[in-house]
């Protein structure tokens, strides 16, 4: 699961899928690549750690294992860590590379691929937030679009102030106006949809036609248990009882 390179003094950890096999540099990423597996049901629990076979309930529970376990320190300093992760130095490898080589196309390709990966990342948890709240028979069908809405909001204050201390860290810096005008604008079109990631997701019927489309919804079926006889006003009549 867990794979360290450590070439001189630069670490590198690569996390392991154990699902589709891909790899992701940092932790953050990884949760959101299991919860994406979780969203379309790929995942069985309990999770399994590959590297120390302890099982987890929760893919929570298995990051903070991670975490705690398979740190970046205990690779270097052992070689193997204390859940079988790998340590190897690139330079006893013959992999040793100047890390400036690598082109700037390169570089933003990678950049564009980690902001794609993170939107998707919002995008599941957001999924598996609201069908959580949705099994949940103590929570109202009616009150969930409101928890999404609340939600989008604090998004979008979250990216308003995002956006706010970048602009100032750049006027405090002494950078030109016109390249902080330039930032703006493009801050302004970047975060556009990131201010209400959950938007799909605000309405029952948004909800209703999202779920029912989706390739694991199991739509409900309505069970006869009889009939039965109830009365109202002194009158009776019958009745079937459905649930």
């Amino acid at each position: 699961m867990v794979t360290s390179i450590a070439p001189a003094s630069i670490a590198i950890i690569m996390f392991v899928c154990y699902v589709c096999s891909k790899s992701e540099a940092t932790i953050t990423k990884f949760r959101g690549h299991l919860q994406r597996h979780h969203v379309v049901g790929e995942l069985t629990y309990p999770v399994l750690c590959t590297d120390c076979k302890g099982s987890f309930a929760t893919v929570f529970n298995l990051i903070r294992h991670i975490s705690s376990f398979h740190s970046a320190a205990q690779s270097l300093n052992t070689g193997v860590d204390g859940c079988g992760a790998l340590s190897f130095d690139m330079a006893d490898d013959g992999l040793n590379c100047d890390m400036e080589c690598v082109a700037d196309s390169d570089a933003c390709i990678n950049i564009d691929k980690d902001v794609s990966d993170m939107r998707s990342d919002v995008r599941a948890e957001g999924i598996s937030l609201v069908a959580g709240l949705r099994t949940n028979s103590s929570i109202p069908f009616s009150v969930v679009p409101g928890i999404v809405q609340s939600f989008n909001h604090m998004s979008s204050s979250l990216v308003s102030l995002v956006q706010a201390e970048t602009l100032n860290c750049l006027v405090s810096s002494g950078v030109d106006t016109n390249v902080i005008k330039d930032v703006k604008l493009q801050l302004d079109t970047k975060f556009k949809d990131t201010r209400e990631p959950l938007d799909f997701l605000s309405s029952r019927y948004k909800q209703d036609s999202f779920f029912d489309n989706h390739e694991l919804a199991v739509k409900p079926e309505s069970v006869d248990f009889g009939t039965n006889f109830c009365s109202h006003g002194g009158v009776s009549k019958l009745v079937y009882e459905s649930f």
